[in-house]
């Protein structure tokens, strides 16, 4: 999990790396290698990349006629959600939208963390708010941990019981953020996907294989030898194939997807965004009256300081 400290906010959670560009230095996660040479900090996130996709996704399909919003059917409804939610990503630049709007979709709740009970509470019980949720979909479970026990074993009972519980509430949807990441991501793949996918729809005329040499997806780059060509020409297509996949998916609220066999997951997916919007449509609202725009402003004049580029793409 990482944490991200933002001037007058809560702590705002990710489970993936957010964009670096307002990192604190309280937070000491990992964080991921650059997805190319010459990365910016912001641009070293999934978070970035869902941006880009989605943005690129608006750019191709800017000519087909709107979903009928009277009538658009289940899936139509999470896509006119979904681009309800990341607004019109053409007319602003990432930055600028991630302080004013993307942060808030991609963090996690915040909760109550992990606590030693206090003595009367292992005596008499843990008071639970009034309407708290049954057992099984409570928001806590409550563990004897021995302190005398082997570390890595303790830990591991830890998980199992985690996963345990996890399992039970795999229905619920409330104590996620508003659009989670679909699969574990590697940047340095989405990075030369995009550059392929870039590559082809705006140079239509551009061979596989000197696409693939200008991705940076080719073993060699001499396409002069004709094996050399064969093998450039279908990593692009491989590449193209995955653009597609994600660029499909993308719009429905889940990132990243790659492939045919992940599609029935994706669909499950999909499904369960579908739900959350229609049970509870705005519930990550809760945090909006923080989010005003002096707020904003001050981000905005933070990054300024720093010499950021708020409408830069690339």
């Amino acid at each position: 999990m990482y944490q991200k400290y933002l001037r007058d906010l809560d702590d705002m959670y990710f489970r993936h790396a957010p964009p670096q560009a307002f990192r604190s230095e309280k937070s000491v996660e990992k964080l991921p290698n650059p997805p190319f040479a010459g990365a910016a900090p912001w641009q070293c996130s999934v978070y970035y990349y869902w941006w880009l996709f989605m943005r690129e996704h608006q750019i191709t399909h800017e000519a087909e006629p709107e979903i009928d919003p009277d009538s658009p059917g289940d899936e139509g409804k999470l896509e006119l959600e979904v681009k309800s939610r990341f607004g019109l990503l053409t007319e602003v630049g990432f930055l600028r939208w991630w302080i004013s709007r993307g942060r808030i979709l991609f963090c996690e709740p915040i909760q109550q963390g992990v606590r030693a009970l206090s003595d009367s509470e292992v005596d008499s019980g843990v008071a639970l708010p009034a309407g708290e949720n049954t057992h099984l979909f409570s928001p806590n479970i409550f563990l004897q941990i021995p302190v005398h026990q082997d570390f890595d074993k303790s830990i591991e009972e830890v998980r199992a019981f985690l996963r345990q519980a996890k399992e039970r509430q795999r229905t619920e949807t409330q104590d996620e953020a508003l659009f989670p990441v679909f699969t574990k991501p590697v940047l340095t793949s989405l990075e030369k996907t995009y550059q392929a996918m870039v590559l082809r729809n705006r140079s239509p005329e551009m061979s596989l294989a000197d696409i693939a040499v200008s991705a940076g997806l080719a073993a060699r780059t001499d396409n002069t030898d004709p094996a050399t060509r064969s093998a450039n020409a279908s990593a692009a297509s491989r590449a193209l194939k995955q653009a597609s996949y994600l660029t499909k998916w993308v719009s429905k609220g889940v990132f990243p997807v790659t492939s045919k066999s992940q599609e029935v997951r994706a669909a499950e997916f999909a499904e369960r965004q579908i739900i959350k919007f229609s049970q509870r449509p705005r519930i990550f609202e809760r945090g909006s009256t923080k989010l005003n725009i002096k707020t904003i402003a001050d981000l905005e004049a933070e990054a300024a300081r720093h010499g950021l580029d708020l409408d830069a793409v690339r």
